[in-house]
């Protein structure tokens, strides 16, 4: 069963977001994927076992040419995360609390520059998608990482373009 990801908001003090970030940067993953590992780890501890842990009951990859090809799709995929929620925070101002005139010119200056990064982003997506294809395995996580991922590039560049 594959299941829809959603985006989860959460107000928390500045000192745990950067922690998070932290332990996130040393261990080379997003601070998504921290966040979603405490969920589910405080989930099972509750006795409720989220979704994510159920569906996985395919059996272990066997492969270690397959399952080298996977870490490096989830490093890559994981470091494609980082630059999208940078993106994210570097327009979310731009997008939001200026009046029409200022948001105009705003959005003009930073049109080009934000647009190019998205196509640059977008690039790097297919590249993993192609990459993931290529070795013919289905890991719902990561398609799901993948497809939130582009997802989110292509409203960003949606909102540019039309501004």
């Amino acid at each position: 069963m594959n299941e829809i990801g959603v985006t989860l908001s959460a107000h928390v003090p500045l000192s745990l977001k950067l922690k998070v970030e932290e332990i996130a940067n040393t261990k080379g993953i997003s601070s998504s994927d921290i966040v979603r590992q405490a969920l589910e780890s405080y989930l099972q501890q509750a006795g409720s076992t989220p979704p994510t842990m159920e569906q996985k009951n395919d059996p272990p990859i066997t492969d270690p040419l397959m399952v080298m090809d996977l870490d490096a799709i989830r490093d890559a995929l994981s470091a494609a995360e980082k630059h999208v929620e940078e993106l994210e925070l570097a327009v979310k101002p731009l997008l939001t609390g200026h009046t029409l005139q200022s948001r105009s010119h705003i959005l003009s200056s930073y049109k080009s520059q934000i647009l190019s990064r998205t196509r640059s982003l977008k690039s790097e997506l297919y590249r993993i998608k192609r990459q993931y294809q290529k070795i013919r395995h289905h890991n719902p996580e990561l398609t799901d990482k993948l497809l939130k991922l582009y997802n989110t590039v292509c409203s960003i560049e949606k909102a540019f373009a039309e501004a």
